[in-house]
């Protein structure tokens, strides 16, 4: 290939080529696309690639690289395009990228990159697309970026290991659409201008050290293309503002998980139809689950646990694309609502340790859909256990332990054919253990105690 002289593009993604990257390659002068992204190359980087001048794009994602970025890339200064996404790369990010004054997309993500940021690539004023995901970095986020990169739409920082606050001056980079600031060690308080940001889909700021007062969701309410809302892992407090209700109506996701969050959740939320997810576990909401929630038909995952909540919703039966229900450690006081029965698309339900009583309705046990886990345990639900349990034909694991449930094991439970997890314990079953659980081959966990 290093003899093809008049050679402008090179496009070669999304095969199965092997092996290293030819040296000659350096011969084709005239080259300006280089795409070799999602083969299995590997081997280093040559150095005599920073002697294409003329090279605009340059991708070589997936390549199992063995070394360090060389530094001879910085030559490439007509680059436009340089990603090196998931490419085991190590050592730190070479000064000379800085030299590249007309790049637009760069990607280092997802490698072994350790250190600081060059201070100078932040100079680097058209950057549209700025990723260092998922690697060793650290050090702090200047606090002038929307200056010095006024162009960004893209924007992640997530998985390493920076410190400081997020920058204020964030709300200037008006084109901004996706922000990844997850799993730093960031601290102090949200931008309060965010909600500025007119473009903006995705706000991930998960596994940081923010302190800042929920109520900021209330700047929010102009971002009417907002997606992503992810906030998990915080020291967030406060209450959920009635504001909620006025965020954009495209929003998928709002994940709140282990903040420090209280009160009720305002009922307004039921206007936001279109979530696929919302997840506020680990919190110190109270009050009961709102009447509303029963709107999100497009929700597949309902994530409560270990709160405060005292009452359940009729309407959790109007979910019907919800997938996994988890409702566990919370003080709800009152009969498993019949009307779960309706959520069809079930894998995964627990509302373990509560304060449920009354049987143990059939229209749930008849939901074969649920395949992760079925979870009642620490509750006081009365009666025996129906023989239709065995309708939960391809569940995983299945908790009823400690409740007040009386007679005997059905024979039915032989049918889970692909049963891992068994607990019954703490019951007043009685009678003979049944044969039939000799069936249960994939059994790892049993207690009868």
């Amino acid at each position: 290939m290093g003899r093809l002289l008049r050679l402008r593009f090179i496009i070669l993604g999304n095969n199965s080529f092997g092996g290293g990257l030819p040296n000659n390659l350096s011969r084709c002068s005239h080259l300006q696309v280089l795409y070799l992204d999602n083969n299995h190359l590997s081997g280093n980087i040559p150095f005599q690639l920073g002697s294409l001048s003329k090279l605009r794009a340059l991708d070589l994602d997936n390549y199992k690289i063995s070394g360090t970025i060389p530094p001879s890339i910085g030559n490439l200064s007509l680059l436009d395009v340089l990603s090196f996404f998931e490419c085991n790369l190590q050592g730190e990010i070479p000064e000379g990228i800085a030299k590249l004054r007309r790049l637009t997309y760069l990607n280092v993500g997802d490698n072994k990159l350790f250190g600081k940021i060059p201070s100078s690539i932040y100079n680097i004023s058209t950057l549209t697309y700025f990723s260092v995901q998922f690697n060793r970095l650290e050090g702090k986020i200047p606090p002038d970026l929307d200056s010095k990169l006024p162009n960004l739409w893209f924007l992640s920082f997530g998985n390493n290991s920076f410190t400081g606050m997020i920058p204020t001056s964030l709300s200037n980079a008006s084109g901004l659409e996706k922000i990844f600031f997850a799993l730093n060690n960031f601290i102090g308080l949200m931008p309060k201008d965010l909600g500025e940001l007119l473009s903006l889909q995705v706000m991930n700021f998960q596994g940081n050290q923010l302190e800042d007062d929920i109520s900021f969701i209330s700047s929010l309410t102009n971002c009417t293309k907002l997606k992503f809302l992810l906030f998990d892992g915080n020291l967030l407090k406060g209450s959920l503002p009635n504001s909620v209700a006025n965020l954009s109506l495209d929003l998928r996701i709002i994940s709140l998980i282990e903040n420090q969050l209280h009160g009720n959740i305002p009922s307004g939320i039921g206007n936001l139809f279109n979530l696929t997810v919302l997840a506020s576990a680990y919190n110190y909401f109270s009050g009961n689950v709102p009447d509303t929630i029963g709107k999100f038909h497009e929700l597949n995952t309902l994530d409560l646990e270990m709160n405060k909540f005292t009452k359940l919703p009729s309407s959790l039966g109007n979910l019907s694309a919800l997938n996994r229900l988890y409702l566990g450690q919370n003080n709800i006081r009152e009969r498993i609502p019949l009307s779960l029965g309706n959520c069809q698309q079930l894998l995964a339900l627990d509302i373990s340790h509560n304060n449920l009583y009354g049987s143990i309705p059939l229209e749930i046990l008849n939901l074969s859909s649920i395949s992760i886990s079925f979870n009642l345990g620490y509750n006081s639900l009365t009666s025996s256990l129906p023989s239709e349990v065995g309708s939960l034909r391809n569940l995983a694991e299945f908790d009823v332990s400690n409740n007040r449930l009386s007679g005997s094991i059905p024979n039915s439970l032989s049918g889970f054919l692909s049963l891992e997890v068994l607990h019954l314990e703490g019951n007043s079953f009685e009678g003979e253990i049944p044969q039939s659980l000799s069936k249960l081959r994939g059994l790892r966990e049993l207690d009868l105690s």
